[in-house]
């Protein structure tokens, strides 16, 4: 019975942890640069018993940042290209 509980209890902790992105994702919406995060849950390593494997429930994997690698290369080129015209600028005075 406490292998069902702790099961169930690995499931509740994992998904309050998700909660609590989805929190963070939704208060930070409006703030410039913010990039949305998302939580990868994945089983837990299986315990042998002679028999078989039992599982032993869910866990947080990671939690990862949503960003459009577009847009990431085209804002490093162009403030590669402003700081350049920036040094040219500087030195033609």
């Amino acid at each position: 019975m406490s292998d069902l509980l702790r099961i169930a209890l690995s499931g509740l902790v994992a998904n309050q942890s998700a909660m609590s992105t989805t929190g963070h994702n939704i208060a930070s919406a409006g703030v410039d640069g913010f990039s949305r995060q998302r939580v990868e849950l994945g089983t837990c390593s299986p315990q042998y018993f002679p028999g078989g494997y039992i599982g032993r429930g869910v866990d947080v994997q990671s939690v990862q940042r949503t960003v459009d690698d577009f847009v990431t290369r085209q804002l490093r080129t162009d403030t590669w290209v402003y700081n350049a015209a920036q040094s040219l600028r500087f030195y033609a005075e």
